[in-house]
This record gives structure tokens, C-alpha cells and sequence, in this order.
């Protein structure tokens, strides 16, 4: 009896005995556990007093057992007195008769099993298969959607939001509700929730942290802050989820978005739910990234299709075999295959039939070899006998891991025109290449009179880099062409085509060129080539401005020289002694005026030619400026003041006395000329450390900055018109330059118009 009650206590299961009364006798505590009362409080009750709602059920049985002596053996039963809200309580139960020792029947005997876990647990088994061959039974995003929800709902919830991530937000793809008059209301929610901090906090914390959240009990403060994203308090009343789960769809690592099961009932999700959730949306996610990438598999195929058919080069997948997978359209109009022919996917003894009939000579080799060898990459040129070139270019098609091949693909293109367009551009190429070094301008343009081709030596001519010119017309960029080009000599308006080029003046970046144009017309445009004469010009103006400078320099001494000796000669004038002296005074000064002209200009045509020499000797400088202020004191014109400036101990410089004598004499002479008004012109010597600062320093008309330069250049006179009655030949300031460039030095100019002009160089000192 001891042993009995061991037994009874320790038993897993439910164990009970009732008299014939149906009282209870003895219940072990499993049994009274499963009841909810304390086993003491059933001894002598019926199970009418104790369960009630079990007695119209399980005391039939009872009796069946007493009146029969047959026990009653794994009888299922079920009420609604589960351990969470809506879920039904299930068990196994066995009843078998009670006998005395003589064998009489005294009672009812029962085993019973709470089996509810067990239930629970094939449910989910069951649930979690479903969904499993459910998910995988399509690849259509929308009919695995309609799957989820038609497995979710209302098995494990009464509503369901299914959201996928889009970029930034959180966009609902689908949703249901178990009571079909609440559907309307569960789709008019908000469908999208920015990821950032307007999203709901527990949605964007399941999608970051791809961990499920659980709300057995839903708070008011959950609804209010729905309701500040848009919903409606009294839609989410009647929708009613109490309870709610929020599930990550998670695939490959990677957070698809989120699932949001939601149940009427208060408390109606356990942690054991939320484990079953959590599987059935890992299988969700699956069969949901199946569906996209499936989708964009078959993007990516129509694309890749869509690219073959347009693209302008024969495209021929090969076997690892040999055998022909597929081509596009191009490429069986470039081979001529037909279309049956390419619907056979033809082997390589049809297809190489089918291009013997356009193939070159031992293309058929060729081709078998290529398909021996399918794997040789490389580019590679096919003559045919039509005349046509084909390029064949080869590539593996490897997996992306490069372990498998599945193939060549081949790609061929007709370079037929390219192959005469290149040969065509090289000899074009060599063409311009020529004009790379032509020392004329060469244009080319259109029949529109565009210019699409302007060479470096046009460039530099006119100082318009290509990029100013190329496409556009010479009109835009040079000013004043419209007058060129109506004009300029064309060939074509020469049956012979010979032109004889005109020159013509255009302003340029406030230059003056004069160039030398003539131009050959053809079916495509015009080319104009065009040389520059500026210098040329420049070298005749000059040229005739000295010849008509000289001869004016000339003809004055010659006749003054002229009249002073036929009034010498003549017998009828009777001249005192004065006079006649006077009168050789002007043979002699006129003279000496008519040798110093000739003398600068054979000197500056002996500077041009290189033979003047100079000898660097010591000199005194300030005997040097002593004695061209005296020689020019003999002739000074009134109002005229000459004066020297040194230090007391200047030293000797390194110098050509007779050449520094020159410079300053004509430094001097010219500080007078330019003087018209009078003025004082000075000589300043000023030691610069190891050197000597000669300046000549005038009052007189001055210098503008522009042509500060110029007036060292030969022929060139600052009053060519003699308005202020300055004349010369245009050669003294020239052949100062170059007598100081000679001795190692250069001369400077300092002046501004009407103050006066300074004409410095320096000398080193001796040591």
C-alpha cells in the first residue's frame, strides 16, 4: 500500500478513482493539478461538483465502464480552459473498471494525459510544413504574399502587416484581417514608414537589430503613437490587436523588412509563439528573396535579351561541347543562317556547312578548330570572300566563383566599313600630320562654313588656339573675314586651278596682320591656306620709310651744299670776304651733316651684318662726357642748357671708349632734338656697386609707355610727320642698342610724354 502511494504520488499523469457513485475516491496531486483544485477538495464530490462542464462528457463513459466490466482506452477530450486566452485544453484519457478481491466491480479507474503541449507541438509541426511547401510553391511576389497571410491568418493572428524595406522606409506590400468587415479599415493604415526618427521606434528597432519584439499586452501608449504617424485612434479600437508581435524577415543575412501579427485577444502570445513566428517568417523571407531574386533574374534575362537582339554584333553562345546554345538575330544575318537552322541549335558539321557558302577559303578549319579549342580568347580577324571582314572576339562564361565553365560566348562584327574607314583615316591622319609642320596656316571647313580643322601653324599666325576656332565659323572668330572671303581667290573658280593669293589686312588682338590667302573649294567644304607677311610688310614700310627718310635727310644738306656752291661759282655776284666764308661754312657743316647720315647707315647695315667688333679697353668717363658736351656745345640750338653730374672720383670703366663716345653722342643729340621747347639736358655718371649707371637725362617732349620699346627699333621715329620739326634717319637709337648689347649691357628708357625722357646703361669699372 505504501508503494501504491509512491507510485500515485510520483506519476506524471493524472490518476483517479471513483466509487460506483461516481464520487471521487482518490485523486493523485497530477490529476488535481489538472483540475485546478487541491486534491482534498475532491474526495466525496462527483465530477459534476468539480468540472462541471466535463460532466455530460465523461461521466457516460464512467458508467459505460461499471456496466460493462470493458475498460474504455486512449478516449480524446477537449475544453476551453487552456493556459492562455482562446486556446483549448486537450487530453488523452484511459477509464477501466475497479474489482474487489472477489472480483466484483467497486469503482472506475482513470489515466489521464494533458496532451495540449503535445497538440501544440504538431500543430506547429504541421503549420510549419504547410508553410514551408506553401512559401515555395511560387516565385510570384504577390501570390507569396496571399500565401503568408492565407497560413498566418486566423490560425496564429487576426491581423497581419507584411512590410518591405524600400530604400529609406518601411513600405507595406500586403495586409488581412480575419473579420472581412475590417479589412477596409486595416488597409486605410499608413502603408509607409521612414526608417529615421518619424518611424515607429519598435518597427525601425526590429528592422536594425533583426531581432523580433513581443507585446503580449498592448499599452495605450503604443496606439498613441501610431495615431501621431497618421492612424486613427478609433480604427485602431476597432481593429483591436492586443496583443502583437513584430517579426523580422531576414534572408541570407540581410533584414527584407518586418512582420506584424497582431491578435484580439490580450495576452494571447507567449514567448513560444513568438518562437513559432520567428520560423514561419524565416521561411517567409526565403520564399520573399526567392521571389525577388527571381524577379530579378528574369529583369536581368529580358535585358540581356533585349541588349543581344539590339546590339550591333553577332553573338553565338557555345557549349563546353561545341554545341551551339543560342545567338542573336545579328549574328545569323551576318552568317545567313536561317531560322530553322538557328531554332535546331545546330552542331558543328551544320554549322560549319552553313558558313562554307560565305566563308573564305579554310574558314571550315578554322572553325573546327575553334570549336576543339572553344576556350581560346582573343580577337581575331575573318577575311570572307565577298569581300567582307568579320572580328571574332571569344570569352569564357564562368561562374562568378570561376570554378565552372558554362560556355564561350563569341561575338562577331562586320568591320568591313570600319576596316576602309581606318585606311581612310590613316591616309588623312599622315595628311594632317604633314600640316603639323606646314609653316602656313591651313583651315579647313564645311559646306556650312564650319571649321573642323585649324593647325598649329594657323594657331600661332593668328594666336587662336584650336578649341577657339573648331566648330565655329572663321566670321565668329576673326574679325572683319566676311570681307576676306568674298574676295579671296578660290580654285575652282580657275578651271586649271591655278590661284594666284592676295594679301589682306585683318586686326587681330589689336595686332595688324597682313596675310597671304588663297583657298580650294571642293564637293565637302572649303580649305583656305594662308601665310604671314606681317613681317614682310613691316620689312617694305620700313624699307620705304627709310628710303623716303633718307632721301629727305639727304636732299637738305645737299642743298644747302648745292646752293652755297653755285653762288660761289657764279661771276656775277660779288660776295665780301665774310660772306664767301660764310657761304663755305655751310659747304663744310652740310658736309659734315651729309657724313654723319651716311655714316650711320653703313653702320647700321655693318651691326645688321655682324662686323662691327669692339675693343674693351680702360676709359675715363668723365673725359668721355667732357668731350661730347663740348663737341655739341659748338652747335647748340638757344635755350638749350648741357651740364654733367659725377662724383668726384669716378673710376675707369671697361669700355670701347670710341663706341661709348657714339652712344652718347647720339644719346645727346637726340635729348636736343627732342628739346624743341629748350631745356636742360644732362650726362650722369653714377657708380652701381661694380658697375657704372650712364644716364642722359632731357626736359624735352618725353616718351609714351607704348613706344618705349619701338623706339629702338631700326627706322623707327617718334614724329615722322615732323610736327614738332624733328627729323632724322631712325637709326640712332638703333645703333645705341646695339653698340651696348655688344659691350655686355642693354640701355633702358624712363619717360612719360611731356616730362622729359632718361636713356640709361651701364658699364663695369675697371678694376
Amino acid at each position: 500500500e505504501a508503494l501504491l502511494e509512491t507510485l500515485l504520488l510520483s506519476a506524471p499523469v493524472g490518476i483517479g478513482f471513483w466509487d460506483r457513485n461516481l464520487r471521487f475516491v482518490r485523486v493523485n496531486d497530477a490529476l488535481a493539478e489538472i483540475n485546478g483544485l487541491p486534491a482534498a477538495e475532491h474526495i466525496g464530490k462527483t465530477l459534476a461538483d468539480v468540472k462541471p462542464e466535463l460532466a455530460p462528457i465523461l461521466e457516460p463513459l464512467y458508467r459505460q465502464v461499471l456496466a460493462t466490466g470493458e475498460p474504455v482506452v486512449h478516449n480524446e477530450s477537449t475544453d476551453d480552459a487552456g493556459a492562455r486566452p482562446g486556446e483549448r485544453r486537450h487530453w488523452l484519457s484511459s477509464y477501466y473498471p475497479v474489482r474487489s478481491e472477489d472480483g466484483e466491480i467497486t469503482g472506475v479507474g482513470a489515466v489521464i494525459m494533458d496532451t495540449t503541449r503535445q497538440r501544440r507541438a504538431d500543430d506547429r509541426l504541421r503549420l510549419l510544413a504547410e508553410a514551408g511547401e506553401l512559401f515555395a510553391s511560387s516565385l510570384d511576389a504577390d501570390a507569396v504574399f496571399a500565401r503568408i497571410v492565407r497560413v498566418l491568418v486566423p490560425r496564429l493572428a487576426d491581423s497581419i502587416h507584411i512590410f518591405l524595406a524600400a530604400g529609406d522606409t518601411l513600405e507595406r506590400v500586403a495586409c488581412a484581417h480575419s473579420d472581412p468587415e475590417l479589412q477596409p479599415l486595416l488597409e486605410g493604415l499608413p502603408s509607409s514608414y521612414p526608417l529615421d526618427s518619424d518611424s515607429p521606434a519598435f518597427l525601425a528597432t526590429v528592422f536594425e537589430s533583426g531581432e523580433p519584439v513581443l507585446f503580449s499586452n498592448v499599452s495605450t501608449e503604443l496606439y498613441e503613437h501610431l495615431a501621431r504617424l497618421g492612424a486613427e485612434r478609433a480604427t485602431l479600437e476597432l481593429i483591436g490587436s492586443r496583443s502583437m508581435m513584430l517579426v523580422p524577415l531576414v534572408s541570407r543575412s540581410e533584414t527584407l523588412g518586418v512582420l506584424a501579427i497582431g491578435c484580439r485577444e490580450p495576452g494571447r502570445y507567449l514567448e513560444d509563439d513568438l518562437s513559432l513566428a520567428v520560423e514561419l517568417a524565416g521561411r517567409a523571407a526565403v520564399a520573399v528573396d526567392n521571389a525577388r531574386l527571381f524577379r530579378e533574374v528574369s529583369f536581368r534575362t529580358s535585358e540581356l535579351e533585349a541588349q543581344q537582339e539590339a546590339s550591333l554584333d553577332g553573338l553565338l553562345l557555345v557549349s563546353p561541347e561545341g554545341r551551339m546554345l543560342s545567338c542573336n538575330r545579328r549574328f545569323a544575318e551576318l552568317w545567313g543562317l536561317s531560322d530553322a537552322l538557328v531554332a535546331a541549335g545546330p552542331d558543328e558539321p551544320a554549322f560549319v556547312e552553313a558558313m562554307q557558302s560565305v566563308a573564305a577559303s579554310g574558314l571550315a578549319d578554322r572553325a573546327r578548330y575553334l570549336y576543339s579549342q572553344p576556350q581560346e580568347a582573343g580577337r581575331e580577324e575573318i577575311l570572307l570572300e565577298d569581300g567582307r571582314v568579320f572580328e571574332r572576339y571569344g570569352a569564357a562564361v564562368r561562374s562568378p566563383d570561376g570554378r565552372n565553365d558554362y560556355g564561350w560566348l563569341w561575338s562577331f562584327r562586320d568591320v568591313t566599313e570600319a576596316k576602309r574607314t581606318e585606311v581612310e583615316l590613316e591616309r588623312r591622319a599622315e595628311a594632317a600630320k604633314a600640316l603639323e609642320f606646314v609653316a602656313d596656316g591651313v583651315a579647313l571647313l564645311d559646306a556650312g562654313g564650319i571649321v573642323r580643322l585649324w593647325n598649329p601653324a594657323a594657331a600661332t599666325i593668328t594666336g587662336l588656339c584650336e578649341a577657339d576656332v573648331l566648330g565655329r565659323t572663321l566670321a565668329e572668330t576673326i574679325p572683319g573675314w566676311p570681307d576676306v572671303e568674298r574676295p579671296a581667290p578660290l580654285a575652282e573658280r580657275h578651271p586649271r586651278g591655278v590661284v594666284r593669293a592676295e594679301t589682306f589686312s585683318l586686326e587681330l588682338g589689336g595686332r595688324e596682320l597682313w596675310l597671304s590667302i588663297s583657298g580650294v573649294a571642293f564637293g565637302e567644304g572649303t580649305v583656305y591656306a594662308f601665310r604671314d607677311l606681317t613681317e614682310e610688310h613691316a620689312v617694305e614700310r620700313l624699307k620705304s620709310d627709310f628710303v623716303s627718310t633718307v632721301s629727305h635727310e639727304l636732299r637738305t644738306p645737299l642743298a644747302a651744299i648745292y646752293g652755297a656752291a653755285m653762288t660761289l661759282q657764279r661771276g656775277d655776284v660779288s660776295l665780301s670776304a665774310e660772306q664767301r666764308d660764310g657761304m663755305l661754312g655751310v659747304v663744310a657743316s652740310e658736309s659734315e651733316r651729309l657724313a654723319r647720315i651716311v655714316n650711320d647707315v653703313l653702320l647700321a647695315s655693318r651691326l645688321d651684318s655682324g662686323l662691327v667688333d669692339v675693343a674693351i679697353a680702360r676709359a675715363d668717363p668723365v673725359e668721355l662726357v667732357r668731350a661730347v658736351l663740348a663737341a655739341a656745345q659748338t652747335h647748340l640750338p638757344p635755350g638749350i642748357e648741357l651740364a654733367s653730374e659725377s662724383p668726384d672720383d669716378v673710376a675707369a670703366i671697361c669700355a670701347d671708349a670710341d663706341k661709348v663716345r657714339q652712344v652718347l653722342v647720339n644719346l645727346v643729340e637726340n635729348a636736343i632734338k627732342y628739346s624743341p621747347d629748350g631745356g636742360r639736358v644732362r650726362v650722369v655718371l653714377a657708380p652701381t656697386g661694380a658697375r657704372l649707371r650712364i644716364s642722359v637725362v632731357d626736359e624735352g617732349l618725353g616718351i609714351a609707355a607704348s613706344e618705349h620699346e619701338r623706339i629702338f627699333e631700326k627706322f623707327y621715329r617718334l614724329d615722322p610727320n615732323l610736327t614738332r620739326g624733328v627729323g632724322g634717319t631712325g637709326l640712332g637709337l638703333y645703333i645705341c642698342r646695339e653698340i651696348v648689347r655688344r659691350m655686355d649691357s642693354r640701355i633702358s628708357v624712363d619717360s612719360e610724354p611731356g616730362r622729359g625722357s632718361t636713356f640709361s646703361f651701364e658699364l663695369p669699372l675697371a678694376d
